[in-house]
C-alpha cells in the first residue's frame, strides 16, 4: 500500500509541476565546452565567448586563442502596415541579439527601467540548485524535470533526437526567448501573440544545442544546432538568422594581421593570420564556420570581413538588418586588419507555431585546404544522424550513397522537413501515404542533379496519427514513419 501511495504522489507531483513561461535574467550562467581540441565557453543567452572575466577560456584550439565572441542574430521584418497612424506604410525590422561585449551591445536595452532588450534564458533548463548549464556528460547539471517535457526527470537526457539520444562526446541543450525585448511594442506597440498582451518581442522561442562529437575524425569541430520557434500569432515573412564573429587568430597583441574569406561553393566563412605566426611566434592556423543546414537553401546569403573598431552598433535594427541584406557579399579584404566576421542565411518565412531549423558547425585546422577536407565529412556526420562512415566518402568529396533521413520535427504540427542525399541525378518521387497504405500527397515528382536536398511537408488538413513518407530515385527506395499530432 506504501508503494502504491508513493507511486501517486510521485504521478501527482510530476503532472503538476510547472515553469515560468518566459525568460528570465536571472538565469544567466556560463558553461564550458572542453570535450576535444576546441574549447569554448559560452552563455545561456545563446552568446558563445564574448567576456573574459571570471574564464580561463574563451575560443582556444591545440592552446591558441581563435575566438574572441560569437554573436548569433534573429532578423524579422514586421508584417507591413502603418504602424505610426500617419497614413503611410511602414516596413520595420527588427534584430534579436544577446548580451555581448560589442559596440551598443549592451545599450541595447529599456531607458527606464535599464533591463536588456534581447534573448535571455527560459526557466527549466537548469540543474536543481540552479547552477548548471545541462551538459551531456554531467549528470548533476540536468534539471529535475524538463520543462518541454515534465515527464523527463533528471535520469533522461533531451537529446537531439529523442528521449536519451547522445549525438556527440559532449552536448549541451538550453532555450531562450525573446519576451524582454520590448523595442517593437513600445516603439511601435507591436504584440506578436493576439491572444497574450503580455508576450512581447516577436513571440521567437530558440532551441539552442552545442554538440562536440566523440569520433576522432571531428575533434576540431562543434555543432552549433537552432531550433527557432514562432510561438505567437504572427506570420513573419522575411526572417534571417545571422552570425557575427570576433576573431582572435594568433593570440591577443597579434589581431593587427588577420585575413578572412567566403568559399561560396561549400558555404564556409575563414579567418587566418597573414603571416601565420601568432603573439609569441607560433604557427597558428584557421578558423572556419560552414553552414550546414538553413530553412530555405543551404547558401550564406551575405558575409563581410571588417575591421574591428567598425563594428556595426548592435542597437542598430536597421542597420543591422541592412548589413546581413540578401546578397550583400564582400570577396574579402585587400590587406590585413583587425577583422570580424559577419554571415547569414537567406530570408525564410516562420508561421505561428513553425519550428524552423539552423545548423552551422565551426571547424578549425592549420589551413584552408584542411577545413575543406573535413568540411565535407562534418555534414555528412551530421546528415547521417552522427554516425560516421568513411565509406560514404571518395576522392572527389561527392556524395556517393543515397540516404533519406527521418523527418525534423517529429512528432510535428503541422509542418515537418525531410532531407535525403543522391549520390547521382534522375528522376525522385516522394510520396506521403497513410497508414492503409494510400497516397496522401505527391510531394515530389521531377528529375534532381546529385546532391543533398531537403523538402517540407505541410499536414495542415490532416488528422493526428501515423503517416509513412518514401523516396524513391533510380533504383533506390526507402520508407520512413513520421507521426502528427494535433
Amino acid at each position: 500500500m506504501s508503494r502504491l501511495i508513493l507511486a501517486f504522489v510521485s504521478s501527482l507531483f510530476i503532472t503538476t509541476i510547472s515553469f515560468s513561461q518566459y525568460s528570465d535574467p536571472n538565469l544567466y550562467r556560463v558553461g564550458f565546452l572542453n570535450g576535444n581540441n576546441l574549447k569554448l565557453s559560452f552563455y545561456n543567452d545563446g552568446q558563445i565567448a564574448g567576456f573574459s572575466q571570471g574564464v580561463t577560456i574563451r575560443g582556444n584550439w591545440k592552446g591558441n586563442d581563435y575566438i574572441g565572441d560569437m554573436t548569433p542574430l534573429i532578423g524579422v521584418e514586421l508584417p507591413i502596415k502603418d504602424y505610426n497612424s500617419d497614413g503611410k506604410v511602414d516596413t520595420i525590422h527588427s534584430v534579436i541579439i544577446s548580451r555581448g561585449p560589442r559596440q551598443g551591445q549592451m545599450n541595447e536595452k529599456d531607458p527606464i527601467t535599464m533591463a536588456f532588450w534581447g534573448f535571455n534564458p527560459k526557466p527549466g533548463y537548469l540543474n536543481s540548485s540552479l547552477e548548471k548549464i545541462p551538459m551531456s556528460n554531467d549528470r548533476s547539471s540536468w534539471p529535475s524535470f524538463w520543462a518541454e517535457h515534465p515527464d523527463w526527470d533528471s535520469t533522461v537526457w533531451n537529446g537531439l533526437y529523442g528521449k536519451n539520444f547522445f549525438a556527440g562526446g559532449l552536448e549541451t541543450y538550453f532555450r531562450i526567448d525573446d519576451n524582454a525585448d520590448e523595442e517593437v511594442f513600445k516603439l511601435y506597440g507591436f504584440l506578436p501573440d493576439s491572444t497574450n498582451m503580455n508576450r512581447k518581442g516577436l513571440g521567437l522561442n530558440i532551441g539552442i544545442r552545442y554538440i562536440q562529437p566523440a569520433d576522432s575524425n571531428f575533434n576540431d569541430v562543434i555543432y552549433k544546432v537552432y531550433d527557432i520557434k514562432n510561438e505567437g500569432t504572427t506570420t513573419y515573412n522575411k526572417v534571417f538568422y545571422g552570425d557575427i564573429i570576433g576573431t582572435l587568430v594568433g593570440g591577443v597583441g597579434d589581431s593587427g594581421d588577420d585575413l578572412g574569406s567566403i568559399d561560396s561553393i561549400t558555404n564556409t566563412v575563414y579567418s587566418f593570420d597573414y603571416d601565420g605566426l601568432g603573439n609569441q611566434g607560433q604557427k597558428v592556423g584557421v578558423m572556419s564556420e560552414t553552414l550546414i543546414e538553413a530553412p530555405t537553401n543551404n547558401n550564406i546569403a551575405s558575409f563581410s570581413f571588417f575591421n574591428a573598431s567598425a563594428s556595426p552598433d548592435m542597437s542598430e535594427d536597421e542597420y543591422l538588418w541592412w548589413r546581413f541584406s540578401l546578397g550583400k557579399v564582400d570577396k574579402g579584404p585587400l590587406w590585413p586588419m583587425d577583422g570580424d566576421i559577419l554571415w547569414g542565411t537567406n530570408y525564410f518565412s516562420l508561421a505561428p507555431g513553425e519550428t524552423k531549423r539552423v545548423v552551422s558547425a565551426i571547424v578549425m585546422g592549420d589551413s584552408i585546404s584542411q577545413i575543406n577536407a573535413k568540411v565535407l565529412k562534418v555534414k555528412l556526420l551530421w546528415f547521417n544522424n552522427f554516425i560516421y562512415d568513411p565509406d560514404n566518402i571518395n576522392d572527389e568529396n561527392v556524395i556517393t550513397r543515397y540516404a533519406l533521413a527521418q523527418n525534423y520535427p517529429n512528432p510535428f504540427n503541422p509542418t515537418t522537413t525531410i532531407s535525403y542525399n543522391l549520390p547521382k541525378s534522375g528522376l525522385v518521387n516522394i510520396v506521403i501515404y497513410d497508414v492503409l497504405g494510400k497516397e496522401i500527397k505527391r510531394l515530389a515528382s521531377e528529375y534532381k542533379q546529385a546532391g543533398s536536398y531537403k523538402i517540407n511537408f505541410d499536414a495542415s488538413t490532416l488528422a493526428s496519427g501515423v503517416y509513412f513518407y518514401s523516396l524513391r530515385a533510380n533504383d533506390f527506395v526507402s520508407t520512413k514513419k513520421m507521426l502528427l499530432l494535433k
